[in-house]
């Protein structure tokens, strides 16, 4: 199953890289972190020569590892759930997340791939507390701050709060 939905991931990335960004060279390689969904770096070469710095992420239930199959519910997990974040919550938000690229809804049954920017630096837990903590909470009141007292349809909450609510 693994390599099967590392295929599909593969393919799904330069489904989406090619459309967004047109002519390229693209480079995928195992993302350096554990995470509960497969996922890739992608290094893009444009045609001019720039290169752009990516993440694909295989969004299937089908790629879950098995602890997260058990944490999450069949019938709450909802594929399109974070493209939508992305496009309908962070894009023009002015929070400095990464940018989506794109998804490729159908990359494998049941499975979207996601590709966003990948943004500069370390992982949080890979600093000593202090500074960068600090920068983190800050940013994380100004994500809140940012959606806090807009009515759930405004920020495109209402699909996935009707599914929460019916496994609390």
């Amino acid at each position: 199953m693994a390599d099967r939905v590392t295929d599909a991931l593969a393919a799904g990335a330069l489904e989406v890289v090619e459309a967004a960004l047109g002519p390229c060279t693209v480079a995928l390689n195992p993302f350096p972190y554990a995470t509960s969904h497969p996922m890739v770096t992608v290094e893009v070469t444009l045609a001019d020569g720039t290169v752009r710095h990516l993440v694909a992420k295989h969004l299937g239930r089908s790629g879950l590892s098995a602890a997260a199959r058990r944490a999450k519910p069949a019938a709450a997990y909802d594929a399109g759930r974070e493209p939508a974040v992305y496009a309908d919550l962070l894009a023009g938000a002015s929070l400095g997340t990464a940018p989506l690229v794109g998804t490729a809804p159908g990359a494998w049954p049941g499975g979207t791939v996601l590709v966003v920017g990948r943004l500069p630096g370390a992982p949080l837990t890979e600093h000593p507390a202090g500074p960068a903590w600090e920068a983190a909470a800050r940013w994380l009141g100004r994500l809140h701050g940012t959606f806090a007292g807009r009515a759930r349809g405004e920020v495109g909450l209402g699909r996935w709060t009707q599914i929460g609510r019916a496994h609390v």
